[in-house]
């Protein structure tokens, strides 16, 4: 076999390399080309080739042209590469990527002051953009503590620290939150503008999202305001937050709480921190629940595009990740201790006695609890839903044998 190796195409800043194998049989050969970038002959050295293999013409500089929007056309007549970009939008957006994946590229490698070299040759008008576009990335550098130093050179620059993306109104803070968590830090001490909502989103509801207890501290402390977009209390106890609920959701909500987070808030999908948190049992979701029910969260509060209009109880009795039966009892016990509805209806009749005999048709080990529970505090087994169902025959239609006829004899 003989290796031809087209060697290093240093094409527009970055490093691209391939190789061809070729047997004895296959003719092939390489030779240099004309390379006109935008239309202007540039000086290249004779790595820049392309390989006629097999009668068949190949241009490896394609590969990364292309991959930077640009088009790239071969006249093998004239043995001419031209590489052509489209808008000088885009054009600009590209020299921007570009730099900014330098700037990571010589910072991760430790070479700053080649990185300082980079910054001072960025023109004035692009360095904000260069600035944005450097969080944008950074999240391919994550745990690169270097990183750090080159967003410190970029605002020693007197960068816009509030530059706006066009594409999602977002700026450099909530890129750093929802990325590049390591930056948030040094980017706060700057002192940018903590409330910016931006597609749906404030860079408190990011990092409260993400557990970071120190990051949410510091954004209160700077004033960050608790209730913009639906209020970063929501984000914490959302079901889909990261990997669920733990010990510092728990003191997130607390310190929220204290700066005057609306507990009965609801975002545009309707949801409530009460929902939220009664969608998973585990022992740091009941202890959210305890502390929103004693800051005034109404028990049987509904948003009409909350699923159906399912209320608080209706979730809990149902709530996934159930880490015991016992732990789904004592929370429908609080909320109905704090006067939640028993006999509340959803949009389509269901009472919360019907949504705790649903639970036990995919249960291995029943609830029967929680349904004696509902039944001591009220709940009307007898009540139908739009289809005329009544919990009753819900029960009837339990798979387990023996958890169908427990039921059914609490229910008759």
């Amino acid at each position: 076999m003989k290796k031809i190796v087209l060697g290093m195409v240093l094409g527009a800043g970055i490093t691209f390399s391939t190789a061809v194998y070729a047997s004895d049989a296959i003719q092939a050969m390489k030779y240099q080309v004309a390379f006109l970038f935008n239309g202007v002959i540039k000086q290249v050295d004779s790595e820049y080739t392309v390989l006629n293999y097999n009668g068949h013409a190949y241009v490896p500089i394609r590969f990364v042209a292309e991959s930077m929007r640009a088009q790239v056309e071969f006249n093998e007549a004239d043995k001419q590469i031209s590489i052509k970009y489209g808008t000088p939008t885009e054009q600009l957006q590209s020299r921007i990527e570009m730099t900014a994946l330098q700037l990571l590229k010589s910072t991760e490698n430790g070479e700053m002051n080649e990185t300082k070299s980079q910054i001072d040759a960025i023109a004035p008008t692009e360095l904000n953009s260069v600035f944005i576009q450097i969080f944008k990335m950074a999240h391919m550098y994550q745990g690169k503590p270097q990183v750090i130093n080159l967003v410190e050179l970029l605002i020693q620059k007197q960068v816009d620290l509030n530059i706006v993306d066009a594409s999602n109104g977002y700026t450099p803070l909530h890129y750093a939150a929802e990325r590049s968590i390591d930056l948030v830090g040094s980017l706060l001490d700057a002192g940018p503008k903590v409330n910016v909502l931006a597609n749906g989103m404030t860079p408190l509801m990011q990092v409260s999202s993400k557990k970071q207890l120190g990051l949410v501290n510091k954004m209160l402390a700077l004033g960050a305001d608790p209730n913009l977009g639906g209020g970063a209390l929501l984000s914490t106890l959302h079901p889909f937050a990261s990997s669920g609920l733990n010990d510092e959701s728990v003191q997130i909500a607390k310190n929220l709480i204290a700066y005057k987070a609306d507990v009965n808030a609801t975002n545009s999908d309707g949801e409530t921190p009460l929902l939220a948190a009664v969608s998973m049992s585990m022992p740091q979701s009941r202890q959210i629940v305890q502390l929103l029910l004693e800051h005034g969260a109404d028990p049987n509060q509904i948003a009409k595009s909350n699923w159906s209009g399912l209320t608080p109880l209706m979730r809990a009795v149902n709530s996934y990740g159930h880490d015991s039966i016992q732990g789904v009892y004592t929370m429908v016990e609080m909320l109905i201790n704090a006067h939640a509805d028993v006999n509340a209806t959803d949009d389509k009749g269901n009472t919360v006695l019907s949504y705790a005999v649903e639970f036990n048709q995919h249960s291995m080990e029943g609830n029967s609890a929680v349904i004696r529970l509902l039944l001591k505090k009220g709940a009307n087994p007898q009540t139908k839903d739009k289809n005329g169902v009544t919990p009753l025959d819900k029960a009837k239609n339990i798979v387990d044998e023996k958890i169908r006829d427990e039921i059914v004899k609490l229910l008759e």
